[in-house]
């Protein structure tokens, strides 16, 4: 278990600028499209995004050729600031998989959803204890961020890991008007190659139907390679201690309803045993979802 002193400092409040998007409505760029390759990048003000979606330096092949972005240093980290990547390299929402307004996301955070997604069980079956540090991989909203800051107790540190720059902010305006248990919450912006987190920084690692948006055929990374989405699961090994556990809960395979977005849990721990991963717990806790709980070896 790494213990972690508690971080004390205040959180900031951030509204997310701009009108809520209709669901499933097109998202509009926020600022000029994205000039030439041999042209300067646009200079962001506050308040303004970069277009949706990935420029096309940061997509397929070309991405991979990029020089990787900086692992953070081991800390102290302030609470509730967006640490990471630059956010004018933050991927914009160019589909309705991952375009979340204000509106969707406070729904998504809120407690209205425990019925279904069984917290309590949850938390119960991943064995936190106080001090332990987690990263809630793909945080969204933040919905079990929260939770997890009341699992791992004062003394204990959550990373809210995200590629969705709104996503972060939601979750920095959130912790002004709802605070979480603990002031233990830091927030990451990382891009689709490398969590960012430090070697044997993280005792546990939680993705919640995250996986679905790795997967290479599947909307809305399919311009992904399976060696990218292995490389990223090697940046979660690597920041997980020796021993460390990775949780994964993601939606049964329905090959009739999404046959390109469908995964087996037996794929899953195949991809994953390419990365270090074991396979050591299978959970059924939620309808409809695979709760499989790896070890970093």
């Amino acid at each position: 278990m790494i213990h972690r002193s508690p971080v004390l400092a205040c959180a900031l409040l951030l509204a997310c600028g701009g009108p809520a998007q209709e669901p499933g409505a097109p998202v509009q760029p926020a600022v000029a499209p994205v000039p030439r390759s041999d042209a300067p990048p646009p200079v962001m003000r506050p308040g303004e995004r970069p277009p949706p979606g990935h420029p096309p330096e940061h997509q397929g092949a070309a991405a991979d050729e990029r020089p990787p972005p900086s692992v953070l240093d081991a800390g102290p980290h302030p609470f509730g600031e967006i640490l990471g990547i630059d956010p004018s390299l933050a991927v914009q929402p160019d589909s309705p998989d991952l375009d979340y307004p204000l509106d969707k996301l406070w729904r998504m955070a809120g407690s209205a959803r425990d019925v279904n997604r069984k917290p309590a069980e949850v938390m119960a079956l991943l064995k936190l204890q106080e001090g332990d540090v987690v990263a809630d991989v793909g945080a969204g909203s933040g919905y079990h961020t929260w939770h997890l800051s009341r699992a791992v107790g004062a003394t204990g540190e959550v990373w809210a890991s995200e590629i969705l720059l709104d996503s972060l902010e939601f979750m920095r305006m959130r912790l002004g008007e709802e605070p979480p248990p603990h002031p233990n919450i830091h927030l990451l912006l990382h891009d689709r190659r490398d969590l960012l987190l430090p070697e044997s920084s993280i005792d546990l690692a939680l993705l919640v139907n995250v996986h679905f948006f790795a997967y290479p055929v599947g909307p809305p990374m399919k311009d992904q390679s399976l060696e990218a989405v292995v490389r990223f699961y090697r940046s979660i090994h690597r920041a997980l201690e020796p021993g460390g556990r990775m949780a994964i809960l993601e939606r049964e395979a329905n090959f009739e309803r999404m046959p390109q977005g469908s995964i087996t849990a037996e794929q899953i721990a195949e991809q994953l045993g390419q990365a270090g991963f074991v396979l050591k717990e299978q959970h059924r806790v939620v309808d409809g979802e695979y709760f499989l709980v790896f070890a970093a070896e």
